[in-house]
C-alpha cells in the first residue's frame, strides 16, 4: 500500500493502549518497549533504537530527509506533520503534499494538523487532510504536537520519557550529534511547563520519567 492522508477521527488503536512519548533526553534510556501496550510517538529521531515506530512526530523537512536518506523511513508506520512545514527552523514553502510524493512509495499514513505558522491558504481547501489547530497552538517543540495529538485521538495514558527542563540529551545522541539547535535552559524549562499545561487540562492519566 503506498502513503496515503488519514484523519483522526478515523485512528482506532487505542483500546488497552498507552500514548508513549519519546524525546531525546537521558530518561530515554529508562524506557522499556512493551509490544502489546505501546503506541510509540516520537520525536524526529528519538526512537530510531527501536525496530517499528509507530508514529513519527515532526515539524521540519530535515527530519523526513535524514529517514529517507537513511533508510529508517521503512520503519515508520504513521507521520503526524504539519500542513506547511518549516525548514531550517522557519515556514517553508514545503507541504504536506510534497511529503506525500517523496515517501509515495512506502506503506505510510499522514496526519495533518494547523501550525500557527501556516501561510499558504490554497492548501487548505484539500479535503484529504486534517487542517485543525491545537488548543496550545504556539507549538515550541514536536513534545507539543505529540501530546495534544495523542489526547484529541483518545488515549487514556499517556507516558513521557526523555524530556525535562534540563537540555542534557541521552549519550547516543550527542555521540551522533543529533541534539537539535542549541537553545537556552529558559526554552527547556518553558516548554515542559507547556507540556504540564496540556496534561493537566485533559485530565488523563500520565507520567513524565525525568531525571533531571
Amino acid at each position: 500500500m503506498k502513503a496515503r492522508f488519514n484523519k483522526i477521527k478515523n485512528y482506532s488503536n487505542i483500546e488497552n493502549k498507552r500514548a508513549v512519548i519519546l524525546g531525546k533526553g537521558i530518561s530515554l534510556e529508562q524506557y522499556i518497549y512493551n509490544k502489546e501496550k505501546d503506541i510509540v510517538f516520537s520525536l524526529n529521531t528519538a526512537a530510531l533504537c527501536l525496530d517499528v515506530i509507530d508514529f513519527l512526530v515532526l515539524n521540519d523537512i530535515e527530519t523526513i530527509n535524514k529517514f529517507v536518506e537513511s533508510g529508517n523511513i521503512k520503519k515508520v508506520k504513521n507521520i503526524i506533520l504539519p500542513i506547511q512545514l518549516h525548514k531550517n527552523e522557519t515556514v517553508s514553502s514545503i507541504l504536506c503534499t510534497d511529503v506525500l510524493d517523496i515517501i509515495c512509495e512506502e506503506d505510510i499514513t499522514l496526519y495533518t494538523y494547523k501550525l500557527f505558522t501556516q501561510r499558504n491558504k490554497e492548501i487548505l481547501s484539500n479535503d484529504s487532510f486534517d487542517k485543525f489547530g491545537f488548543k496550545y497552538s504556539r507549538i515550541l517543540s514536536t513534545l507539543h504536537v505529540a501530546s495534544q495529538w495523542s489526547i484529541m485521538a483518545g488515549f487514556k495514558n499517556i507516558q513521557v520519557y526523555g524530556c525535562s527542563m534540563s537540555p542534557e540529551y541521552s549519550e547516543v545522541f550527542e555521540k551522533n550529534d543529533d541534539c537539535g539547535n542549541l537553545r537556552s535552559r529558559h526554552w527547556y524549562v518553558q516548554n515542559y511547563n507547556i507540556l504540564l499545561n496540556i496534561l493537566n487540562d485533559s485530565k488523563i492519566e500520565y507520567n513524565i520519567h525525568s531525571l533531571i
